[in-house]
């Protein structure tokens, strides 16, 4: 099976829908744990954000989807460069395999050629 452009793009939007939900779990467990935490951290001064869980949610899966995509692309990016590589290896092979036959080939049409002459 080939890999073309949009089965990397549904990988990388497969991983970063992925990441967000992470993302946005790991948020809400910590805004439900600690609300004055996602209150300091993400409020203004001195005041309190008036639904601290959902605001980690929805910074959570923000992030998650940035750095899913961010994961996801570098991982296509890398699958891409090593199929490159493994081509080139390929072609380089094939290449010497192909000069290598030829030039038994010619060198045995030339013996056999000098054979049939002097008979």
């Amino acid at each position: 099976m080939t890999k073309t452009a949009i089965h990397f793009f549904l990988i990388i939007l497969c991983g970063s829908i992925g990441a967000s939900l992470i993302g946005g779990g790991f948020a809400a467990i910590i805004g439900s744990l600690a609300p004055d935490f996602v209150s300091d951290l993400f409020g203004g001064y001195k005041e309190e954000l008036p639904y601290p869980i959902r605001y980690a949610t929805a910074v959570g899966m923000i992030w998650g989807v940035f750095i899913g995509a961010a994961v996801a692309g570098f991982s296509c990016a890398l699958s891409v460069a090593l199929r490159l590589i493994k081509l080139r290896i390929n072609f380089k092979n094939s290449n010497s395999s192909n000069s290598s036959n030829g030039e038994q080939g010619s060198a045995h049409q030339s013996t056999t050629r000098s054979e049939s002459k002097s008979e």
